[in-house]
C-alpha cells in the first residue's frame, strides 16, 4: 500500500449491477469498508448519479487521544504534528463521486490553495509601507485557508481506521442504505 500517491480519478467498469458494492457496508450512519471496497454508482455525498467515475482518495485517521497537544501552544502543535505522523493509518477508497460534488471539491481547493499565502503577503506589505494594521487580516485568511482545504476537499471522514476496515462518516443516508448491514465484530 502506497499512501503518498497523488489521487487520481478514473472510470470503474462492471460487468453487471451487482458487481458494485463489495467490501462496503453500512452500520447506521457509518460507512464501513475494506481496502478492496468496490461502491455503489452513486455520488457518495448526494446519492446522484456518478456514471463510473471515482476518485482514488487515501483516508487518514490518528487517535483523538493526540488532540489535547495542540492546547499547548506552539510546541503542542510540534509534538502533535510528529506524533500524528508517526501513529497514523491510511486506507485508499475509490470514492464515487457526481459533477457538481467534483466541481466543488476543485472550487474550494482551489480557493483554499489562494487563500494560503495570505499571511506572508499581507505581513510583507504591511512592514513595507509600516502598517502592522494588516497582519491579522493576513493572518487569518490563512487559517481560513486551511479550513476551506480540509473541509472542502474531505467529503468523508474517517471515525476510525483498523487493519482491515476503515469506519468513516459523511455518507448520504440513501447511498448507505443501499449496502448491506454491517455485522462485523468491531464498531465505530
Amino acid at each position: 500500500m502506497n499512501s503518498n500517491r497523488p489521487t487520481r480519478s478514473h472510470l470503474r467498469l462492471v460487468g453487471e449491477p451487482e458487481d458494485f458494492a463489495h467490501g462496503a457496508w453500512r452500520d447506521e450512519t457509518t460507512l464501513i469498508v475494506s481496502q478492496q471496497a468496490t461502491l455503489p454508482d452513486r455520488c457518495a455525498v448526494c446519492n446522484e448519479p456518478a456514471d463510473g467515475f471515482t476518485l482514488d482518495k487515501t483516508l487518514l485517521w490518528h487517535t483523538p487521544m493526540l488532540l489535547p497537544l495542540l492546547i499547548i501552544v506552539p510546541i503542542g502543535l510540534v509534538i502533535y504534528a510528529v506524533l500524528a505522523f508517526f501513529f497514523k493509518k491510511t486506507m485508499p477508497i475509490s470514492m464515487p463521486l457526481c459533477v457538481r460534488h467534483r466541481r466543488r471539491r476543485r472550487l474550494l481547493g482551489a480557493a483554499g490553495l489562494l487563500m494560503l499565502p495570505a499571511f506572508p503577503v499581507f505581513a510583507a506589505v504591511g512592514i513595507t509601507i509600516s502598517e502592522p494594521a494588516l497582519i491579522p487580516p493576513g493572518i487569518l485568511l490563512s487559517i481560513a485557508g486551511i479550513v476551506v482545504l480540509v473541509l472542502g476537499r474531505n467529503e468523508l471522514w474517517p471515525l476510525r481506521i483498523t487493519d482491515e476496515h476503515a469506519f468513516v462518516r459523511g455518507a448520504h443516508p440513501e447511498w448507505l442504505d443501499a449496502l448491506p448491514q454491517w455485522t462485523g465484530p468491531e464498531g465505530p
